[in-house]
């Protein structure tokens, strides 16, 4: 799972819970750290007229537990929503406190910071990828980058969302293209120099898969993911021992990860691979022919001389 709160870290902060819930932000790590009880509190929230902000927390709640069908429908209705409640301010609730049925006071909806929706529907997108409904997370990717008021930071980052999508769906090509329209519109990014050496990798375009692996590498030293790639690189091009050394880094540097895994995996064969090398007993070079000695025959022995004729 990629950064996948990352794509809200601008809102973070500028809508809050109410007092007795906490805030925003706080909600955002409890999802990280205990999804099923930031889903209970996000839920209370909105029970509270929490809105949108409320509802975000339980659908990455649904998200962070595995549910991602579930949250991928709901970000998609936030999206909506959010979009709907954009273009019309004046629905967004009294400036005043009411109280409730309850007698506790009601809380109006928090304003929403701009291109929410743009960042919703992208969540909703890696939520569908996730599903492995790789057309619906095109689909709903395709929609959030065509979505007026995307800034540049928002496409690169859904580029990059959209290009591991078209790798799934097999078409590396088209993943290439997306990468370097992510790195044209936000510029160098380690995580995206890093995804474009593995098409190239895969394409078999390995001088300029080493160079995007060198630059993703040059901006972040300590990208799991590029070390990965680069040893999947070195092993492809048949250095082993410096693939075994970046999956070993990978191990340490991001345990716990589908990218740890894959380095073990990876390490684990490659050392069975050469054990079973030094087991087989060396091939000759220049196998010898050994042929069957034919005995000679013996030489006849001389016939003895006739007899002498007897005489008349």
């Amino acid at each position: 799972m990629r950064k996948f709160l990352a794509l809200l870290s601008a809102a973070v902060g500028l809508m809050s819970f109410p007092a007795a819930a906490g805030n925003y932000a706080e909600c955002m790590k409890l999802v990280d750290m205990a999804p099923k009880r930031a889903y209970e509190l996000a839920a209370q929230w909105r029970d509270y007229s929490g809105g949108i902000p409320a509802e975000h927390c339980m659908a990455l709640s649904l998200f962070a537990q595995g549910e991602y069908e579930k949250a991928a429908a709901m970000l998609e209705d936030l999206a909506q929503r959010a979009q709907q409640q954009a273009k019309a301010p004046s629905q967004q609730g009294p400036a005043v406190v009411k109280l409730g049925t309850d007698g506790k006071p009601e809380t109006h909806p928090e304003l929403l910071p701009p291109g929410l929706a743009i960042d919703l529907l992208a969540q909703a997108g890696n939520a569908w990828l996730m599903t492995e409904n790789n057309e619906k997370a095109f689909t709903v990717l395709s929609e959030a980058l065509g979505m007026q008021g995307i800034n540049d930071d928002q496409a690169a980052e859904i580029l990059i969302d959209r290009a591991r999508t078209r790798v799934e769906m097999g078409n590396l090509e088209g993943a290439v293209k997306d990468l370097d329209d992510a790195l044209l519109r936000g510029g160098p990014r380690s995580e995206a120099y890093s995804y474009r050496a593995a098409a190239h990798r895969a394409l078999g375009h390995f001088e300029s898969a080493r160079a995007d692996i060198d630059k993703a590498l040059m901006l972040d030293a300590e990208n799991a993911d590029a070390l990965l790639e680069r040893a999947n690189l070195n092993h492809a091009i048949g250095n082993s021992e410096a693939a075994i050394i970046d999956w070993i880094q990978v191990m340490k540097l991001a345990p716990d990860t589908l990218s740890a895994k894959a380095a073990a995996d990876s390490v684990n064969k490659v050392r069975a691979q050469q054990a079973e090398e030094e087991k087989a007993p060396p091939k000759p070079s220049t196998p010898a022919l050994h042929r069957a000695e034919i005995p000679k025959p013996a030489a006849p022995s001389e016939a003895p001389p006739p007899a002498p004729a007897p005489a008349p």
